[in-house]
């Protein structure tokens, strides 16, 4: 970790390994706006909701997220993931599925996705 380090973006996106795609898609490596900046914490306080066991309210601040932004592929994924854990399977495909259209490599995304599908018995 390197606290505080201005790291230059091809550094970032060498050692991130981040989708050419999702800089094209406006995802990664740019300003955010005020509204960007909000749904980052909505996203945060949904991670904590959920980390609880709170979904209803986890779902409500990754709704907050999403009205603000919706280049948010965490946000996305997380609501995704809650939805997984309530068997809302094929809800949870369509949702996992925007996650991955911003961020085509996410490993943990591809691995939700895996995983309903795997549950409905799809292939």
């Amino acid at each position: 970790m390197r606290s505080g380090a201005n790291l230059p973006d091809e550094q970032h996106i060498r050692e991130q390994k981040t989708p050419e795609k999702s800089f094209r898609r406006g995802v990664f490596m740019r300003n955010m706006t005020a509204g960007e900046f909000m749904a980052k914490i909505h996203r945060n306080l949904g991670v904590i909701h959920s980390e609880r066991k709170d979904f209803a309210m986890a779902a409500r601040e990754y709704e907050s997220t999403l009205s603000l932004e919706r280049r948010m592929p965490a946000a996305w994924g997380n609501l995704a993931n809650d939805l997984l854990r309530h068997r809302k399977l094929r809800r949870a495909i369509r949702l996992i599925s925007k996650s991955l259209w911003l961020c085509p490599d996410d490993v943990w995304a591809l691995d939700i996705r895996g995983l309903a599908h795997l549950r409905l018995g799809m292939k």
